[in-house]
C-alpha cells in the first residue's frame, strides 16, 4: 500500500461460495481518499460451481439417472460424498504434482452395484473419463488434469468478470497472464 500512488486502481474480489463480487477502487490521494469506480458486482463463479462441476462428472461416469437416484434414495451418502469431495477440492491447485484420492461411501458403491449390477471400478473402466481411476484403496483416484478441469469454467468465469471490470485487461496480455496465476 505505501507504494501507491493517485490514480491506481485495485480490485478488491470477495470470493466466496456462490458468487464472485468484484469492486474496482482508484486511489485519488496518496494515503487519501478513494473513488469507487465499479460497484460490487457478482457473477455465479463461486466454489458451488465446481461442486456441480463434480457432480457432472461423477454422472459422465455413473450415469447421471444414477447420481439423481442416488441422491434422493440416499441423501446422508451423498452429504458424505460432497464432504469428501471438498475436503480434496481443498487442496487442490494449479501446479499440484500428484493425484487426489476421494473416498465413495459404502452406501454409494453398494447402491451403484444392485442399481447397476457391476461395481464402481468396472463403470470407471467402461467410461470415457480417462482421467479418474478407482485406486487400490478403494478410492476415486482423480488426476491432477481431472481436478483442473472441474475448476476452469468457475476461474474462467471469474477471470472474463474481472476483465469486464477493467476494459484495458481486455487489450493487455500481461494482465490476463497475472490473472491466470
Amino acid at each position: 500500500w505505501a507504494e501507491m500512488q493517485a490514480g491506481d486502481r485495485y480490485v478488491v474480489a470477495d470470493c466466496g461460495g456462490g458468487t464472485v463480487d468484484l469492486t474496482v477502487h482508484q486511489l485519488e490521494q496518496p494515503h487519501g481518499t478513494l473513488k469507487e469506480l465499479y460497484k460490487a458486482s457478482g457473477g455465479p463463479y463461486g466454489a458451488v460451481g465446481v461442486d456441480l462441476a463434480f457432480e457432472q462428472l461423477l454422472g459422465r461416469i455413473f450415469g447421471e439417472d444414477f447420481i439423481t437416484t442416488f441422491k434422493r434414495q440416499r441423501p446422508a451418502a451423498w452429504v458424505d460424498l460432497t464432504i469428501a469431495f471438498e475436503a480434496r477440492k481443498r487442496t487442490a491447485g494449479p501446479h499440484r504434482a500428484g493425484a487426489l484420492n476421494i473416498s465413495l461411501p459404502f452406501s454409494f458403491i453398494d447402491f451403484y452395484r444392485k442399481q447397476r449390477g457391476h461395481n464402481v471400478e468396472t463403470a470407471l473402466r467402461r467410461s470415457s473419463v480417462n482421467f479418474v481411476k478407482w485406486s487400490s484403496q478403494g478410492m476415486l483416484r482423480m488426476s491432477c488434469e481431472a481436478m483442473n478441469e472441474l475448476f476452469q469454467p468457475t476461474v474462467s468465469g471469474i477471470i472474463q468478470h474481472i476483465g469486464e471490470c477493467l476494459p484495458e485487461s481486455s487489450t493487455n496480455p500481461d494482465i490476463h497472464a497475472q490473472m491466470q496465476e
